[in-house]
């Protein structure tokens, strides 16, 4: 792909992304990705008169050991396209002990907390990152061998809230370009970049193998289009998707008598008449609900959730946090409690431990 057909397809795409939105936060780390970004919208954004106020954003992490460097990189890059530099630092590897996740998970939750507070602070709506298609063909085949249900096979969609309850829009306009397109632009343009080395470690972290060892092995072995039918699968999925929830809203409208932060109350009775993988996704929608967006309701749950629609005697299903699901009479309660403590008499409740997603 040429410089033009670089700039044509950045322009489309942040474009229909954007909307009328014109100040834009950019999460830059220094890679080769971020700067084909970085570099390639600043371009458009001055041949095209965009009239963005675009806003470069990078988090050093304290690993890897060039972490400072990269930072440095970074921040002279924004200031010699005249934009507005906002650097943080977190120590990554200590946050990790000190919670017990990796320092993958901890890193990305750091990540994403940090550029929702630079897009507050300087007013922006949109934030943008370089994930690519080699990206989304490795998140979907992560997500396939995690187990994941046909929303985890729509991979990375294009938009999505930054965060439950957030009004920015993370945006991805590279999701239809290749590593090798970013790299091939940089290079032509003579716009180095740096490497974070912590990639290449595949002990690192379950991306890191699937990027580096797993996703070339089936390119290898068995399919040398694998990064093109995994994203593709992806566009497919997204688009089947979007029509699923449109028969998923239907239906929750004849069903969900009451629809609050803390209280979603289903009809049993036509709950139970829907098809089965209808009333598994309305479950879901209406745990998730008042779980408060957390990720943790897993398929083990719905089910327990499912039983209560044979069952018309009171009885609790413990879901993720202050959450439950109770049956009453020809209703099912989802309710949660603010303080975080749960009032539900404990004879009557199942607990769930609860370890991904059901949908």
């Amino acid at each position: 792909m040429d410089t033009r057909h670089f700039h044509k397809h950045l322009f489309d795409r942040a474009r229909a992304l954007f909307g009328d939105e014109r100040i834009i936060v950019l999460a830059v780390s220094g890679g080769a990705d971020s700067m084909a970004l970085l570099h390639g919208l600043a371009r458009v954004n001055e041949l095209r008169r965009c009239e963005w106020q675009l806003h470069v954003a990078h988090l050093d992490h304290g690993v890897p050991h060039n972490a400072t460097a990269m930072c440095d990189f970074v921040g002279e890059h924004a200031k010699s396209l005249g934009l507005p530099f906002n650097p943080a630092f977190i120590d990554v590897p200590q946050l990790s002990a000190e919670t017990g996740e990796s320092i993958e998970e901890a890193g990305r939750k750091a990540r994403y907390q940090f550029l929702a507070s630079i897009c507050e602070q300087v007013g922006a709506k949109r934030l943008v990152t370089a994930h690519h298609a080699v990206d989304q063909a490795e998140t979907v085949l992560f997500r396939l061998l995690r187990g994941t249900g046909l929303r985890g096979l729509c991979g990375m969609r294009p938009t999505r809230l930054l965060s439950n309850g957030s009004d920015v829009l993370l945006v991805r306009p590279m999701l239809g370009l290749r590593r090798a397109d970013g790299v091939a632009y940089l290079k032509t343009r003579q716009i180095p970049f740096m490497h974070d080395d912590t990639n290449d470690d595949i002990t690192a972290g379950r991306r890191n193998y699937i990027r580096q060892a797993l996703l070339p092995d089936v390119a290898k072995h068995v399919n040398p289009q694998a990064v093109s039918a995994l994203t593709r699968l992806a566009d497919q999925q997204n688009a089947a998707w979007d029509f699923l929830q449109q028969q998923i809203d239907d239906a929750w409208s004849d069903v969900a008598i009451k629809e609050e932060a803390t209280h979603v109350s289903l009809d049993a009775v036509h709950l139970s008449a829907l098809h089965p993988w209808l009333v598994d996704a309305i479950l879901h929608r209406a745990a998730i609900l008042v779980a408060a967006g957390q990720k943790d309701i897993d398929a083990d749950a719905i089910q327990r959730c499912r039983q209560l629609l044979h069952d018309a005697h009171p009885r609790t299903v413990q879901l993720a946090g202050a959450a439950t699901a109770r049956r009453r009479g020809r209703f099912i309660d989802f309710c949660r409690t603010d303080d975080g403590v749960e009032r539900n008499d404990p004879m009557n409740t199942t607990v769930i431990e609860s370890t991904g997603s059901a949908t």
